[in-house]
């Protein structure tokens, strides 16, 4: 199992996120002033992530690369690393910025 976040209907801008890596994202931002129980997701629940949680949430995970919180090797997908936060980031601020729907769906293994 795992999450899948999505800014669009095309696939472009879509990111698949391995369940505990997920996990690992969202004690990060816990970890540098923001938590939000919405972030946990079962199947079925609505899959639309509001832009302010979508804007809190990059923030967060923004100061924790800068304060160099996240591992910076490359996990391949595994672990939370720099450069899949700052895909994660990414996606989040092109939705924001674009407004675009912003999905967050739980998805099978």
């Amino acid at each position: 199992m795992g999450y899948l976040l999505k800014a669009d209907d095309y696939g472009h801008y879509t990111l698949e996120i391995a369940d505990g890596v997920w996990m690992d994202a969202i004690e990060m931002a816990s970890e540098q002033g923001y938590s939000d129980p919405d972030l946990r997701r079962e199947r079925g629940e609505d899959p639309y992530l509001p832009k302010d949680a979508a804007k809190q949430l990059a923030g967060a995970l923004n100061r924790a690369l800068v304060a160099q919180r996240i591992q910076p090797e490359f996990g391949g997908g595994s672990t939370l690393d720099q450069d899949l936060t700052r895909r994660i980031v990414y996606i989040l601020q092109i939705a924001i910025r674009e407004g675009r729907d912003l999905k967050l769906l739980r998805t099978s293994p």
